[in-house]
């Protein structure tokens, strides 16, 4: 693992940190928030990563439907407000290499 994406996912872990990882994600905001994977790569352009993403998002779910955080953020992903969601993946492409 390079040390940029070992950066990348620390920082996410530290903005993590303080949310509770026993229960589920519940956004903050009226703002509808999207779960993107953590090197920026869209599920929406590879099959392959929206199956992934299904498969995750399904294994994440918790009774009553939510989703648990901490089990997204063990496969890579995190939560972010709809608005910046183009803006974050961009960064994040940059920061692991992949664009």
């Amino acid at each position: 693992m390079s040390t940029r994406r070992i950066a990348i996912l620390i920082l996410v872990a530290a903005g993590l940190s303080g949310c509770s990882l026993s229960q589920p994600s519940q956004p903050q905001s009226t703002e509808n928030s999207v779960w993107m994977r953590t090197d920026g790569q869209r599920a929406s352009a590879d099959p392959a990563l929206a199956a992934q993403f299904s498969s995750d998002k399904a294994a994440c779910t918790v009774p009553g439907g939510g989703i648990e955080r901490a089990c997204m953020t063990q496969r890579g992903y995190i939560l972010v407000p709809q608005s910046q969601a183009e803006a974050t993946a961009a960064r994040l492409r940059s920061a692991s290499g992949t664009n």
